[in-house]
């Protein structure tokens, strides 16, 4: 997708505060301002192509006959691959006219609503993007490997809202520890660093890998590359495990059912937009299994944590096979100080506590 195609745009640039549409981007809203609609035309002088947000620089001119450097925030490089851009989609000295929301706490930076054509019509922006599922791949789909595993390898693309999420009740701990979370500087993408093992997995429909062997089962995140290695000759957890993302798991087959407990997860948030915290106790069990009929990938869990939860909570959620192969996320934040806590040093477009 080239979309030089799209604009005539002449040398005059110009601001407007016109309101085209309003959008209801509720985990934006904390960064930019999201009931705010503006007009920005420049030329392109830079385009990252990265995950988790793309970039656009471009230069803006201004009433005193200089320019401004700008640059706007587009959705992750995965996800408008999907939508058939590429690195080249953009080029530098290309004209472009951005309808876009200003940051809150960095100059010249917005988020990306749409494209304004030279017509007046627009490209409104699509987060999710269409997601390829591998019709009839089933067919000839073996149902368990050699040594009489089941069968639950491939590329994934788990369906949105596919299934049940209860709720989680919370303890005073877990809302003190709320209280001391803030979305806009807290959530893990803004260290390249994943959301977790339950939310990760169908995370804005990025397609995951799951690797299969006698000893072990490999299963890659499309999502933040969050590795976990799932032990099948291991009876017990480590009585000393160094806690991370992906924790440490262990698992085995009930019949048909691949069952995995994972313990050793790190402190962090279940949902880091709606603040939902879990300790270091946090310990999750997940059953996957391959439904023949619906030719799916069925995952429940059930996880538990008696310092931050009153009762355990589970959930359930559907995966089908996709057209499309695993790709590594390899995150590139370049937020800026837009995302970073006030107080905080910044080196280029990284900081540092």
């Amino acid at each position: 997708m080239n979309l030089r195609k799209y604009f005539a745009i002449g040398a005059v640039v110009l601001i407007s505060s016109q309101v085209l549409f309003v959008y209801a981007h509720h985990s934006d809203t904390p960064h930019f301002f999201m009931d705010q609609n503006v007009i920005y035309e420049g030329v392109v002088t830079d385009f990252k192509f990265v995950n988790p947000h793309v970039y656009v620089y471009f230069d803006m001119a201004i009433e005193n006959g200089g320019n401004e450097a700008w640059r706007c925030e587009l959705p992750a490089a995965i996800t408008l691959r999907r939508q058939g851009w590429s690195p080249e989609s953009l080029t530098n000295g290309q004209l472009i006219r951005i309808d876009g929301s200003p940051a809150r706490r960095e100059a010249r930076h917005c988020y990306f609503n749409a494209f304004v054509l030279d017509d007046g019509s627009v490209v409104e922006r699509a987060d999710a993007g269409p997601v390829l599922v591998a019709e009839g791949a089933a067919k000839d789909r073996q149902l368990q490997l050699a040594g009489a595993q089941p069968n639950i390898s491939g590329h994934w693309v788990a369906r949105p809202r596919s299934g049940r999420r209860e709720p989680v009740t919370q303890t005073a701990a877990a809302l003190a520890a709320a209280e001391a979370y803030e979305y806009e500087f807290d959530h893990p993408a803004l260290q390249c660093k994943s959301v977790g093992i339950i939310h990760g997995w169908p995370f804005s429909r990025f397609v995951n890998q799951i690797i299969q062997s006698d000893t072990k089962i490999i299963i890659l995140y499309g999502y933040m590359d969050l590795r976990r290695t799932i032990h099948l000759d291991v009876a017990e957890h480590p009585k000393i495990m160094t806690p991370s993302v992906a924790g440490h798991s262990i698992g085995h087959w009930e019949g048909e059912v691949l069952v995995v407990d994972t313990a050793g997860i790190s402190a962090g948030a279940v949902s880091p937009l709606r603040k939902v915290m879990h300790s270091d106790q946090y310990h999750v069990v997940e059953y996957f299994s391959y439904d023949e009929t619906g030719q799916t990938l069925i995952r429940e869990y059930t996880a538990n944590d008696p310092l931050y939860f009153e009762a355990p909570y589970s959930g359930r959620d559907v995966a089908d096979i996709s057209a499309l192969a695993y790709q590594p996320y390899d995150c590139k934040e370049l937020s800026g100080s837009n995302n970073i806590r006030p107080g905080t040093k910044t080196i280029g477009e990284r900081h540092i506590e």
